[in-house]
């Protein structure tokens, strides 16, 4: 053979070499443009993810960093005893797609037959039910008896020492469990390309809420596709643009991102703060996202109240960062009512803008508010930087009232005082 042919068979057989260890450890640079990074898992924040592959019956743990994944266990499981995707309750398949475990039973409140350890996974998920798959029900768990290929109802099983061993990693409504027939790998530069495609459209989502530009908003969403609950496009329309009518400012904040695919849909995941003038919400946020023609579109969303589950961080305490759209909600809510004595307290007495002291910015807010009858702020598109008692506040402000009107960009220093804070600066310039 000559050195062609030679060269053809050592690159068919490196390739192969790193597919069918794809699942091993860490990668060399050489390495990089070859397919071993998992086609499901395109980006994670929580650190590690569960993969379940159907058809070699194994369980593959990984830590995933935005750089590099690497396989830290490999376990023996046992999935449903009826070959394919699940469809209706009963069928003893496993489904496929991707799911997170939405509760943890522990050896004392389980059946023996589960062994010392169940997770429950959120199947069905929002597209589970608009395929029209059925059942529910559906674990990760040990056994009473010994691990068999193909012998579980749909569920997973592992043996009860490798499902305490999982235990220590799982984290509810963050790690994420991604089951398939068969695990693909695509290289680095492709899982590049799709995180990247998908952030531009969270993001044009995100500030598109945010600054209540309604149709941007609502691009994001397929017409076709997409199914408000228990509502009709035209009325989710709707909704969303009386909300945007109905309060001052929108502030979303975005944790715990993670981004994950099966198939031809993309599932993102978030932990999502909420805030505006009248409502403030915090919980577990899905968007199940394709391709309409070219470009990604919504086709599904759900989401979970803070109050239902246990999420992977501390979600009992307060971000500063919260608490500052808070102050800023109070403050504009007492310069709007013009309660002047309330809303100097919103103010440092060290305060100073344009020259005027705490004195005289209460003497001229009270004769502005002495001069109108109405007062109405907007704020668009707030941004906080913080640095550790000090903050600074900038958004786009409108101001209506019954003498004047503006539109700019404003900014407000903040210090904290005795835990409080408290406006110490402002400035505004028109835009």
């Amino acid at each position: 053979m000559g050195k062609d042919t030679y060269k053809l068979i050592f690159s068919m057989l490196l390739i192969l070499s790193v597919q069918t260890q794809a699942y091993a450890g860490k990668h060399s640079a050489d390495e990089k443009n070859l397919p071993y990074w998992p086609a499901g898992i395109i980006s994670v924040d929580s650190r590690y993810a569960v993969l379940v592959e159907k058809s070699s019956q194994k369980l593959f743990f990984y830590r995933v960093t935005r750089d590099e994944v690497e396989l830290i266990k490999k376990y023996s499981c046992s999935t449903g005893k009826v070959h394919g995707d699940k469809s209706v309750r009963g069928d003893r398949k496993t489904p496929e797609g991707v799911y997170f475990i939405r509760k943890l039973y522990a050896d004392e409140q389980l059946p023996s037959r589960y062994g010392v350890m169940a997770f429950v996974l959120d199947f069905p998920n929002y597209l589970d039910k608009s395929n029209g798959k059925g059942g529910n029900g559906i674990w990760i768990h040990g056994l009473d008896r010994p691990l068999l290929p193909y012998d579980s109802k749909g569920c997973i099983a592992l043996t009860n020492d490798d499902i305490m061993e999982l235990k220590s990693y799982i984290k509810l409504y963050d790690t994420p469990v991604i089951i398939e027939e068969k695990i693909t790998f695509e290289t680095p530069l492709q899982i590049k390309r799709q995180r990247e495609e998908v952030m531009r459209l969270l993001n044009r989502w995100e500030n598109s809420w945010e600054e209540k530009s309604l149709e941007q908003y609502v691009n994001c969403y397929s017409h076709t596709r997409f199914k408000p609950d228990k509502t009709k496009w035209s009325q989710w329309k709707q909704h969303k643009k009386s909300l945007n009518n109905k309060y001052k400012f929108i502030d979303v904040d975005i944790k715990n991102l993670s981004i994950l695919k099966s198939g031809k849909t993309y599932v993102v995941s978030f932990l999502q703060d909420y805030e505006s003038d009248r409502f403030s919400s915090s919980g577990f946020k899905k968007l199940f996202l394709q391709a309409n023609s070219e470009n990604l579109k919504i086709v599904g969303e759900d989401w979970i109240k803070a109050t239902a589950y246990t999420p992977g961080h501390d979600g009992s305490s307060v971000s500063e960062e919260r608490k500052l759209i808070r102050f800023l909600n109070r403050w504009i809510t007492l310069w709007e009512n013009k309660k002047t004595d309330l809303y100097m307290g919103c103010y440092s007495k060290a305060f100073n803008s344009e020259g005027r002291g705490w004195k005289q910015w209460k003497q001229y807010k009270s004769k502005v508010n002495s001069n109108n009858r109405i007062i109405k702020v907007s704020v668009i598109k707030p941004r906080i930087l913080i640095h550790g008692d000090d903050a600074t506040v900038t958004f786009i402000q409108k101001y209506v009232s019954d003498t004047y009107t503006d539109y700019g960009l404003k900014r407000i220093g903040l210090l904290k005082e005795k835990g409080s804070w408290k406006i110490i600066s402002e400035g505004w310039e028109p835009i």
